[in-house]
């Protein structure tokens, strides 16, 4: 019987470095193991740090709340302990969240802003002027009313706070902007003198008008809005683009 061929000097090595080898895949596999087995902690840390978050958002918007809470109750200028307290939280815990009360007064403009003017959206322009008109005071009378105590707070704190001033200004802007666009005709028909006749619409409609009839004047939210109604529709006729329709308002009555 043959005799078995002898391995060749590269079988040998190769049978030599198999056991090497099964050692490094044993090795890679508890490496595996281990990371399978810390992949677990690592989630508990991301699922901590991410409750973190949530939880510091919601500090800082019951800091928030609690201050406007406490603006709408008739506080003009809540100290930071009143806020404090009135939040639940500890004064330390305001600081950190934030930098200071201008801050946070920004802070809350920019939640008013989202809150009020979010689901606002410009009067159509194609509506007949009358429902125009009333429509657009009822509108802004609701928001004005809802945003009063906080915007005469944002008002105080503007002159120093360069980020208050820019959201008040922001929102100053998308409501004249929105003015141009529901009295679009109007201002185009007025010709030259249609900046004039929208820098009268802007100050008639602003917040600052209402205030001054709310609170100056002592009317009712009913009395005002028909005071801004009767001025808004007594600004608006010189720019009529139908003379025969101003003609018509301006003849005395008994006119052919």
């Amino acid at each position: 019987m043959p005799a078995e061929p002898t391995p060749g000097l590269e079988e040998q090595a190769i049978d030599r470095k198999e056991p090497a080898i099964d050692r490094k895949e044993q090795a890679i596999d508890r490496k595996e193991q281990a990371i399978d087995r810390k992949e677990p902690a690592i989630d508990r840390k991301e699922q901590a740090i991410d409750g973190r978050i949530a939880r510091g958002v919601r500090t800082r918007r019951r800091v928030a709340e609690s201050l406007v809470s406490l603006l709408e109750e008739g506080h003009p200028q809540p100290t930071a302990k009143e806020i404090a307290d009135r939040a639940g939280v500890s004064l330390r815990l305001v600081f950190h969240h934030f930098d200071d009360l201008d801050d946070l007064y920004r802070s809350v403009a920019a939640m008013q802003a989202e809150r009020f003017w979010r689901d606002m959206r410009p009067v159509p322009a194609e509506w007949p002027r009358g429902r125009r008109v009333a429509r657009l005071v009822r509108q802004r009378a609701a928001v004005y009313e809802s945003i009063g105590h906080v915007r005469r707070a944002a008002v105080r704190h503007a002159h120093r706070s360069p980020g208050i001033a820019l959201e008040l200004t922001h929102a100053n802007n998308e409501l004249r902007r929105w003015l141009a666009l529901t009295f679009s005709s109007e201002v185009t028909a007025a010709g030259d003198r249609g900046p004039e006749l929208l820098d009268g619409l802007d100050l008639l409609t602003s917040w600052q008008a209402w205030d001054r009839l709310r609170s100056a004047q002592g009317l009712s939210p009913g009395v005002a809005r028909r005071a801004l109604v009767f001025g808004v529709e007594a600004l608006l006729p010189a720019a009529d683009p139908d003379p025969g329709a101003v003609a018509a308002r301006r003849a005395p009555p008994g006119s052919p």
